[in-house]
């Protein structure tokens, strides 16, 4: 493969170091606290989401993004598959009053329960197009410049806009990210 920046190389999940990172220009961002429903599911499924669909085996898990709006089913809500290793290692149980919101019970009669993010990624905006495999895409995608170009705990790549990243994570602090 080559380098970060050639358009034609796909960037697919590997083992990085923070030195690695930092060096093609990522930086370590933790994630704001939102409410996340979710289920293990029972069967393999494809998701639709806005930036294309999105493959899940059985065993992953189905996040949901509640929000103000009531929607007849859990689906109608933004939603995306969580590999479970990769869960279990980013994800906790909700520790606080849940908020008020009118389908909430929606979710619980879909068997879910609330969680939130706690791990960060190593994220940059991207200043030209990428090519990426992500662990739920069945063939690379490309990602457009402007876009937020993400690598997880297990050094996989993902991508969302501007304003949904925002929206998650919050600038970065002093702190170095995790080593």
């Amino acid at each position: 493969m080559g380098s970060l920046g050639e358009e034609e190389a796909v960037l697919r999940q590997r083992d990085w170091t923070r030195e690695a990172l930092c060096a093609a220009g990522f930086r370590y961002y933790q994630p704001r606290k939102r409410l996340v429903m979710v289920r293990e599911l029972g069967s393999a499924r494809t998701v639709r989401t806005a930036d294309g669909p999105l493959h899940a085996r059985p065993g992953d898990m189905l996040c949901f993004r509640p929000d103000e709006q009531s929607r007849a089913h859990p689906d109608d809500h933004e939603h995306w598959p969580v590999r479970r290793d990769l869960f279990e290692k980013n994800y906790r149980h909700w520790d606080e009053v849940l908020p008020d919101l009118a389908d909430l019970p929606v979710f619980f009669q879909a068997g879910c329960s609330a969680w939130y993010k706690h791990g960060g990624v190593w994220a940059r905006r991207l200043a030209t197009r990428q090519l990426i495999q992500s662990l739920e895409s069945a063939a690379p995608v490309q990602v457009a410049a402007g876009q937020w170009l993400l690598i997880g705990s297990a050094g996989e790549p993902w991508h969302m806009d501007d304003a949904a990243f925002r929206s998650r994570y919050r600038e970065p602090g002093d702190a170095p990210g995790p080593t």
